[in-house]
């Protein structure tokens, strides 16, 4: 418990947020402010895969899950990426248009294989494939 409007009395979790505001005020260059949630999800999501001291080097995921954390599907926020556009989602009469919506990163999901992606087309944030 901590005192109301003293935010200094809680030491470790403010400097958590720090951490990840100093995390997340780069990656939102050039980037609709509206994704700031995105980035903060994303923000924490790296930080949880990284080794800490407090945790005798091992990472908050690895002391969770009792295994080391996957990191290989990792990206920068924002990184541009192409979402298939399955054939039930396209218009009648589209043979020659494309298959692909562009799109950015902004995410992870429980899955490796998985990732929340970002359509400036249709201003849309959804996990894909």
């Amino acid at each position: 418990m901590t005192t109301a409007y003293s935010p200094e009395s809680n030491g470790v979790t403010e400097r958590y947020n720090q951490t990840l505001t100093n995390m997340v005020r780069p990656s939102l260059d050039n980037v609709p402010t509206s994704l700031w949630a995105e980035a903060f999800n994303w923000a924490c999501y790296i930080k949880n895969r990284l080794p800490h001291s407090a945790l005798m080097n091992k990472t908050p995921y690895e002391v969770l899950f009792q295994k080391k954390p996957m990191i290989s599907h990792l990206h920068p926020f924002y990184t541009k990426c192409y979402v298939h556009n399955p054939e039930e989602k396209r218009a009648a009469g589209s043979k020659l248009d494309t298959r692909a919506l562009e799109g950015h990163l902004v995410g992870y999901t429980e899955t490796t294989h998985m990732f929340r992606v970002y359509i400036p087309s249709q201003h849309k944030v959804d996990a894909y494939r």
